[in-house]
């Protein structure tokens, strides 16, 4: 017989899961860009901030933080 393993992911719905995605690339691209690990997940001071713009990162980390604000707003 075969035992069914239940792990947290199969528990998590697939809207959390899509969040924690987020998150998880936000703190990567934060890191990247050389901001400091306890401001890699403060959504408001990720939107106020305005520099480096020219950062590779820049846009695609706007973009994330402005999904998650959406987010939370729900």
């Amino acid at each position: 017989m075969k035992k069914n393993k239940t792990t947290i992911g199969d528990l998590i719905n697939p809207e959390v899961k899509n969040i924690l995605k987020k998150y998880k690339r936000l703190v990567f691209l934060t890191a990247q860009m050389g901001i400091e690990k306890e401001k890699s997940q403060d959504l408001i001071y990720l939107k106020d901030l305005n520099e480096p713009k020219t950062h590779k990162h820049y846009t695609e980390m706007k973009n994330l933080v402005n999904k998650l604000l959406k987010t939370q707003k729900k």
